[in-house]
């Protein structure tokens, strides 16, 4: 009983092995059955892989037969084909290619995106271009309104009719009218002089200017004029005083004792450079 169903399934095997091997799909049903329902001797020699007599002749050829089968446009092959078999027998394998596998020189994220490639051995990141002054609202508003900059009077003294001097070093008060008048003298007075500016990212920046007028200021029952030109080497500023005598006093202000006589100045802006680490502007425009 064993070998006859064994030999069945073989029989069974060879008639859809012919069946494939000729093409007619119409024998599928009526063949192969016809394999299944005949006796079969247990000893019986296997037969031949030809269709039985008769059948191919009487049996109609479907509409299409001889007509070339579609191909999938998507892989080249012709549906209902079978894979060809490699050396041993076994069907090969027809790789699979995911929409998701990268691309050479592409490699994937762990959530399938594609990973931003590295610059190559050598290569360096563009540094950003700097930012243009003209499109920050803060170093255009330099650029076009300028800079103003006061000078505080580092050394005042009180000089009389008489030639009396008071030195301001060793007082905390300096007479004013009387006969007496009040010389105060400048650090500076450039003629060209930088700042520094914030840009409206908060970027520190440098301007240079160039000095287009001064006014004095102080005491306001002093009357105060600038006695030297812009660029002198001890500008100085002479403060007097009409009617009744008064005396002036320091006060404390930006963390020094000075003297309430300065000088304010305005400058146009004539360039702009972004400040660098360990320098103060006046070194960024080599003053």
């Amino acid at each position: 009983m064993r070998n006859l169903h064994s030999t069945r399934s073989r029989e069974r095997a060879r008639c859809f092995k012919a069946v494939r091997a000729w093409g007619w799909v119409a024998l599928l049903g009526a063949a192969c059955s016809a394999a299944d329902d005949a006796p079969t001797s247990p000893t019986a020699a296997p037969s031949s892989a030809q269709p039985p007599a008769g059948s191919a002749a009487e049996s109609p050829a479907p509409e299409n037969a001889g007509a070339p089968l579609p191909e999938d446009v998507t892989t080249g092959a012709t549906p209902g084909a079978s894979a060809p078999a490699d050396s041993s027998g076994a069907a090969a394998e027809t790789p699979e290619v995911s929409a998701l596998e990268p691309s050479a020189g592409e490699e994937m994220n762990g959530a399938g995106a594609q990973a931003p490639i590295a610059p190559a051995d050598g290569e360096e990141a563009g540094a950003p271009e700097p930012s243009d002054p003209t499109s920050d609202e803060n170093l255009r508003f330099i650029l076009e309104d300028g800079f103003q900059t006061t000078y505080f009077a580092i050394h005042c003294s009180a000089t009389g009719e008489d030639g009396t001097e008071i030195d301001g070093d060793s007082v905390t008060e300096l007479p004013v009218g009387g006969g007496y008048i009040l010389e105060c003298e400048l650090d500076r007075l450039p003629s060209r002089s930088a700042t520094d500016v914030l840009s409206a990212a908060d970027e520190p920046w440098c301007a240079l200017g160039e000095l287009r007028s001064f006014a004095t200021g102080g005491d306001e029952r002093l009357s105060i004029v600038l006695s030297s030109p812009p660029d002198s080497p001890s500008p100085t500023l002479v403060a007097t005083r009409r009617g009744e005598p008064i005396t002036v006093q320091q006060a404390s202000a930006f963390g020094a004792l000075l003297w309430p006589v300065w000088l304010v100045t305005s400058y146009d802006a004539v360039d702009l450079a972004r400040a660098e680490p360990g320098k103060i502007c006046d070194e960024v425009f080599e003053l």
